[in-house]
C-alpha cells in the first residue's frame, strides 16, 4: 500500500499527540502500543489511522472510558483531554473494545442543504 504525505503527517500527529499526553500523565510507554491502522486486522478499527492498544491499567485509565471508570474512579478528564487534543487536528478517538481504541480522521464538515 502506498502512503501519501497527508497520511504520513496525520499518523505522525496521532503518535505525537498520544505519546505526549500519556507522558504528561506519567504513563510508561511499555504499558501501551501504537499500531498503524493499515496493518491492523482486528475486528474493529479497520480503516483507522492508528490503533492504540491499552491493555495495562496505567494507560487504560487515560485512553478509554471504561479504563477511566475502573482505574480513575470515574474521572474522565484525562480521556477528554486526549480526545480534545486529537480533535484539534481533525482526528477522533473511538474506543473499540476494553483493550484497544482507534483514531480516525474526522469527516470534513458538509454543506447543509438550505431551502430558499
Amino acid at each position: 500500500m502506498v502512503i501519501n504525505n497527508e497520511q504520513f503527517t496525520s499518523l505522525e500527529i496521532v503518535k505525537e499527540t498520544i505519546n505526549k499526553h500519556l507522558a504528561s500523565k506519567g504513563v510508561a510507554t511499555s504499558s501501551y502500543s501504537l499500531v498503524d491502522g493499515r496493518e491492523w486486522d482486528g475486528e474493529f478499527g479497520k480503516g483507522s489511522l492508528l490503533v492504540l492498544i491499552h491493555e495495562e491499567a496505567e494507560a487504560s485509565a487515560h485512553t478509554n472510558m471504561d479504563g477511566a471508570y475502573n482505574y480513575n474512579g470515574g474521572d474522565y478528564s484525562s480521556w477528554e483531554e486526549l480526545s480534545e487534543n486529537l480533535n484539534k487536528h481533525d482526528l477522533c478517538l473511538e474506543q473499540c473494545t476494553l483493550w484497544y481504541s482507534a483514531v480516525y480522521r474526522s469527516d470534513p464538515p458538509r454543506p447543509r442543504n438550505t431551502v430558499s
